[in-house]
C-alpha cells in the first residue's frame, strides 16, 4: 500500500504468550491483516507495512522512524522560515497524554478546517528540532513515559502515536 498521503500505518504483530493463540485469530502479509473468529465474518485491514512479531523495536525504530525524520529534516533547516517541531503524545484509555512534558495538561484533538486532512492537537508541547541526535533524546523521553499495563490478552501492552 503505496501512500502519497500525510499518514503512514504500520503495525507489528504482538508475538503470543502462554495465555494467547493469536494464530488462531490472524493472518497477514506484507501489507494485510486479516482477523478472523468463529462469530463475526473476516475481516482485513491494510496498512503500509506489516511487521511479524520477530520484527525487534529497535529495527522498526532503524526502519520507519528514523527515515521520516531524516525525511522531515532534510534540507528544511538550510532554508530560511521553515522550523521544525516534535510532539510525542499517547493515546491511553481515550485520552491523550503529553509525553514531553512535566505537567498533566488535558490535551484536546480537533479536525484542522484549514489543512483538509490534517488535526491540531489542543495543549500539547511542541518542542524545536534541528538535528537528528535531539529527535532521538526527545524520543528516548516520551518512550520512558509511556503508559504499560495489563489486558486480558496482554501482560504488557503498550499503545501510543507519534506527531511531527
Amino acid at each position: 500500500m503505496q501512500s502519497n498521503s500525510n499518514i503512514n500505518a504500520y503495525i507489528r504483530i504482538k508475538p503470543s504468550n502462554k495465555k494467547e493463540k493469536l494464530s488462531d485469530l490472524l493472518s497477514w502479509t506484507k501489507e494485510t491483516v486479516i482477523l478472523s473468529n468463529k462469530i463475526t465474518a473476516e475481516k482485513s485491514f491494510q496498512f503500509n507495512q506489516v511487521f511479524d512479531p520477530s520484527t525487534s523495536q529497535e529495527e522498526i525504530f532503524a526502519r520507519i522512524v528514523l527515515p521520516a525524520i531524516d525525511s522531515c529534516l532534510e534540507g528544511y533547516n538550510w532554508f530560511k522560515g521553515f522550523v521544525v517541531k516534535i510532539s510525542f503524545i499517547e493515546l491511553f484509555n481515550e485520552e491523550l497524554v503529553d509525553l514531553l512534558s512535566n505537567e498533566s495538561n488535558k490535551l484536546y484533538i480537533y479536525d484542522d478546517t484549514i489543512n483538509k486532512g490534517a488535526v491540531i492537537v489542543k495543549g500539547v508541547k511542541e518542542i524545536e528540532i534541528s538535528s537528528l541526535d535531539e529527535f532521538r533524546c526527545l524520543f528516548k523521553l516520551g518512550v520512558s513515559k509511556r503508559t504499560t499495563c495489563s489486558t486480558a490478552l496482554n501482560e504488557r501492552s503498550r499503545f501510543f502515536d507519534m506527531m511531527l
